[in-house]
């Protein structure tokens, strides 16, 4: 089942027809067990299953079965990932403002972990969606203290992209003083290509 699961998401960018039907195979088996798993994340995987090929309603009903479930949980990791996936199917609904809960929901639940990388992760999606949102003082904010948590090399790349977010959220706030000098503090190499694009389009604007 793992296996269709993983073939499945590798897959789904370059042949989405052939993803779908390795999804559909693991989904079957995961749902065949589905009432006599206890254990929480198999029925996460399942839920982000259903969310990444297409089918949120159905991924979001699981969340809320599995919340339901699993309510008495003392697991921080299993609250994160299960308001992280709750904020991603709003997130692609358009309700950022619902999005918005459940990623601080994530937050509070990994904060006071030893999990860094999650950490990082959580603040992040905070501090994004508040810069999707216009709170772009709020998202400096966030993208400010994620860099706390990071560790070296390994957040490389991540403390490049949340830079450079900074910078975006500043210019969004027409301060091209504090744009200009965060995105000099921006090492452009560890960016890919899509990132590099508002690097580049950020500096021209920017000079």
């Amino acid at each position: 089942t793992q296996l269709y699961f993983y073939y499945a998401k590798a897959i789904s960018r370059t042949d989405k027809d052939q993803a779908i039907i390795y999804a559909n195979k693991a989904i079957a088996k995961l749902e065949n067990m589905y009432s006599a798993f206890e254990n929480p994340f198999r029925l996460l995987e399942l839920a982000n299953l259903h969310y990444v090929f297409g089918d949120k309603e159905r991924s979001y009903n699981l969340l809320l079965n599995i919340g339901s479930r699993f309510a008495k949980s003392r697991d921080p990791i299993f609250h994160f990932e299960l308001n992280a996936n709750k904020a991603n199917v709003f997130h692609s609904w358009g309700d950022l403002e619902k999005a918005l809960k459940f990623r601080l929901l994530a937050l509070e639940a990994i904060i006071n972990t030893e999990h860094n990388s999650k950490i990082v992760v959580a603040i992040g999606n905070v501090a994004r969606t508040y810069q999707l949102l216009t709170h772009y003082d709020s998202a400096i904010k966030y993208y400010g203290d994620s860099f706390a948590y990071m560790q070296y090399p390994k957040n490389t790349g991540t403390h490049a992209v949340y830079t450079l977010r900074s910078a975006e959220a500043h210019w969004q706030s027409k301060r091209r003083d504090k744009a200009a000098a965060m995105l000099n503090e921006v090492d452009k190499t560890q960016l890919k290509q899509g990132h590099l694009n508002l690097y580049m389009k950020l500096k021209k604007d920017l000079n």
